[in-house]
């Protein structure tokens, strides 16, 4: 260390030995005012919220949401094993939900009566027109038979030759339409039940604007209660809880195997949600109580606890104060990374604190001790913090919201943790020795410093060939392993990123209401701007559906006018025809059967085309923008036998309807999840590799430029070399696959992994030749502190609900024992050979 450098470490120490109240004073009213700030963060889990907001399927989902709203719904599902009891629980509890407010539901849908009313009412037109055309003929036939059968006058035109009888008979026709209505009759009464009616469900639908995890918990809560009180026949007492009055009273007044069940996006939306927050105030109580526990029983001092954890947590908490500004809210990624900053920042302050009591431990005094601790700590720190910073900021030059917020935020923890423990940090040891001073006795501690790192350092000592043998072929293997998964590591199937045990009975509720529908319920969808582009998207559509590589893609395209009769005018002509050929005398001619059946084929007096003003609610809503206008939205339905958390088909399905190119030269493009999921694929392959480059040419440009020495560059390089490829090999060997999250443990785990061998190589530096066993004995010890306390903030992640996020905690364990190891393994015994290739050296020339 330079003179000029001590001399600044001194008059740090002495600064802070005078001011340090007015140090805490400061960090304490920083921290009140980050924890003001960071009280704002709003937690957002929809995937959309990874995807930058230029990303074109963000801006085809924004201009939707503006133009229809929200078209997500609540299902609420009664399932008991007497479907009449189940019918009688439908109708009272959509008794009570149609005096909903409108604030809350604008439209409920549990049967298809209104559908078939409207169609039964109109089924005249719903006819093939070459069908009613056969009809009239066969009828007109009919009639002229009839007539000369029974007029006396005309029948003598067929004297000698016999009359031949023609039969009315429309059982063809008839078959063909009743194969058409049999999705119909599936139902129970009409109702959407399936299994045999044992299950039955109610689609709630709030209004296009009220959308967000806020008014899903009032909706949410109203329908509970509201279901309570059909089950209690009456308002419920104060303070009672609706769910278990739905389990026990539903039971008693509608059947003991009766079960009701809330699902659909809104309850979707609330359960991942609850999932992501319950996990994290799990992880971060668990990280921090491992990592108080760990340090305890290191430093074997109480006081060691709150002057080390304060101040990291006033770091973490002035990141998050900070952070609001940066990235407005937390998302998937970004949720959990205060136990992670945790977990990394504690280094910074344990390296400095244990210094310290290695000194007092020594018989130094305070100032000097502490003076010590600065100096020596301070520049290996420093770099391993910056290096841990470029390590998160790499995901910053990525678009991909998943990647650079978790960058910014990292990247800023990192270096809030070293300045909190550079400065807060020795203020409270300060206090503390203020209030009471710590004894440093010289006696042996009970478990000596250095009891496995001693006999470990003479392993390292004795076996360093072999180690780097055994090193190098291991890294041959991880190579060989990589290299094919390399070819295609990235996730599709996105199930394994979603929660694994909260929502798991919503998860199978909705798969079991799915059934109830022939077609999905929530559709993509493309938003014409003009009424007249309508029919040229749809043919475009359709076009691209039945041929080509996108072939089969959806299991229909729907529009509103797609529930219009076609040939309308035609048909009413045709119709008007056959109701004029049925007049009373015609009909008096007939058989009864025969009149019988043709009477169904009589057409309204007043037939006339149908409009979109003529269609139901229930056929429009879809359709309908917040402002009213119906018309313009098509629906697209993926098919049936493919999932759709399949990463392959939405991307197949995203390219297929993304993007619809017009004659005239106008482009119109498509809004759902399948082009949201596709372009997060797209965000991660893109932008993924980017971060790792960077990541890696950041920390070694840090590495050159802090050492400018050849000999250092090299081994640190080295070291970093073999934390890479000891990470990536395993990953591959249990092929894990890369998504939004675990990716981003690649580069932090090599920003942060270089910190172990940038404190062993600086303390080997002050030490000298020759001291590296000595360097193993004490700082191998901390250096292993501090990636236990990593690995438990890692680790803490394991028990997450969500699979992303378990997947990362994995990586990263394994990315952190690959740099661990290449510290505290392979650099020791790549520098101790290398001092005895050079004492061999030196010897040679001694004789020589």
């Amino acid at each position: 260390m330079s003179s000029r450098f001590d001399q600044l470490a001194d008059g740090y120490a002495s600064f802070l030995r005078r001011r340090y109240p007015w140090v805490l004073l400061a960090g304490l009213l920083l921290t009140g005012l980050g924890a003001w700030s960071a009280s704002r963060f709003e937690l957002k889990t929809d995937f959309a919220e990874l995807l930058p907001q230029d990303e074109p399927s963000i801006r085809d989902l924004n201009r939707a949401k503006e133009r229809m709203g929200g078209l997500s719904n609540m299902a609420v599902t009664v399932e008991g094993d007497d479907p009449q009891a189940n019918r009688r629980f439908v109708d009272a509890l959509v008794e009570k939900f149609e005096a909903f407010p409108e604030e809350y539901v604008v439209y409920l849908k549990y049967h298809l009566n209104t559908e078939k009313a409207f169609f039964e009412q109109h089924k005249h037109l719903y006819a093939d027109l070459d069908d009613l055309q056969e009809i009239h003929r066969r009828l007109k036939e009919k009639i002229r038979y009839e007539r000369i059968k029974n007029n006396p006058v005309l029948s003598m035109d067929f004297d000698g030759d016999e009359l031949v009888p023609v039969e009315f008979d429309l059982s063809d026709i008839r078959e063909k339409y009743e194969k058409k209505t049999t999705s119909y009759d599936r139902y129970i009464d009409g109702y959407f039940n399936t299994e045999q009616g044992r299950l039955w469900t109610i689609l709630l639908y709030p209004p296009h604007m009220s959308t967000g995890v806020a008014f899903g918990k009032r909706l949410l809560g109203k329908v509970r209660l509201t279901t309570a009180e059909v089950c209690n026949g009456g308002p419920l007492p104060d303070g009672d809880d609706p769910l278990r009055v739905i389990e026990q009273a539903c039971r008693e007044r509608f059947g003991p195997t009766v079960k009701v069940h809330f699902s659909g996006g809104v309850v979707t939306a609330i359960v991942e949600q609850k999932a992501i927050i319950d996990s994290l105030v799990l992880v971060t109580s668990i990280c921090l109580s491992l990592v108080g526990l760990v340090v305890l029983l290191y430093f074997r001092q109480i006081r060691s606890l709150p002057t080390i954890g304060l101040p990291l947590v006033m770091g973490t908490t002035w990141t998050f104060g900070i952070s609001i500004f940066i990235v407005g809210h937390l998302n998937t990624s970004t949720a959990f990374l205060a136990a992670i900053i945790v977990g990394n920042g504690i280094n910074f302050g344990l390296i400095q604190l244990a210094r310290y009591v290695e000194e007092r431990r020594q018989g130094v005094e305070l100032h000097a001790a502490l003076c010590s601790a600065l100096k020596y700590t301070a520049k290996a720190t420093s770099i391993a913090a910056l290096a841990a910073s470029i390590a998160y900021g790499s995901l910053i030059i990525t678009k991909f919201r998943g990647f650079n917020g978790f960058g910014y935020m990292g990247g800023l923890g990192m270096l809030l943790c070293w300045l909190s423990a550079f400065t807060v940090q020795p203020a409270f040891l300060l206090l503390f020795e203020r209030i009471r001073p710590a004894r440093f006795r010289k006696k042996k501690p009970l478990v000596p410093q250095g009891l496995l790192f001693k006999p470990y350092s003479r392993f390292v000592s004795r076996f360093g060939v072999p180690l780097n043998w055994l090193g190098w072929l291991f890294a041959a293997v991880c190579i060989a392993v990589a290299v094919p998964y390399l070819k295609d590591p990235f996730e599709y199937n996105f199930r394994n990123l979603r929660n694994q045990r909260e929502g798991k009975q919503v998860y199978e509720i909705s798969g079991r209401v799915n059934k109830i529908f022939t077609r999905r319920l929530n559709p993509m969808f493309i938003l014409a701007d003009r009424p007249e582009q309508v029919p040229l998207v749809m043919l475009e559509l359709e076009r691209n559906n039945s041929t080509g590589p996108n072939e089969d893609m959806f299991q229909d395209i729907r529009s509103i006018y797609t529930y219009l009769p076609s040939d309308q005018k035609k048909k009413v002509k045709v119709l008007k025809r056959i109701r004029r050929l049925l007049t009373r005398s015609t009909l008096s001619w007939l058989s009864d059967e025969d009149r019988t059946e043709i009477e169904k084929y009589i057409p309204p007096k007043n037939v006339r085309p149908v409009t979109v003003d003529d269609l139901p609610l229930a056929m429009t809503r879809m359709f309908t923008e917040k402002n009213g206008r119906v018309g313009l939205p098509i629906a697209l339905y993926p098919r049936h036998g493919r999932s759709v958390w399949d990463g392959h088909f939405l991307i197949e399905i995203s390219d297929a309807s993304r993007s619809i190119r017009l004659p005239d030269g106008e482009e119109i493009t498509s809004a759902g999840t399948p082009t949201i999921f596709a372009d997060m694929i797209q965000a991660i392959e893109r932008d993924g590799p980017r971060a790792v480059i960077v990541s890696l040419l950041g920390i070694m440009l840090l590495v050159v430029l802090a050492y400018r020495s050849v000999k250092y560059v090299l081994i640190t390089f080295v070291a970093l070399f073999f934390g890479v490829v000891w990470t990536i090999g395993p990953v591959a060997m249990i092929d894990m696959k890369l998504n939004f999250l675990n990716f981003i443990g690649l580069p932090i785990t090599f920003g942060i992994g270089i910190d172990y061998t940038v404190n062993i190589l600086n303390r080997y530096r002050i030490e000298g030749a020759g001291s590296m066993r000595r360097v193993i004995a004490g700082t191998g010890g901390t250096v292993a502190l501090c990636s236990l306390t990593t690995l438990i903030g890692y680790s803490s992640l394991l028990i997450a609900d969500n699979r992303a996020l378990v997947s990362f905690g994995l990586l990263a364990d394994i990315g952190e024992l690959a740099s661990l190891s290449a510290a505290i393994l392979l650099l020791p015994a790549l520098v101790i050979l290398g001092e005895r290739f050079r004492r061999a050296r030196e010897a040679r020339k001694a004789r020589a």
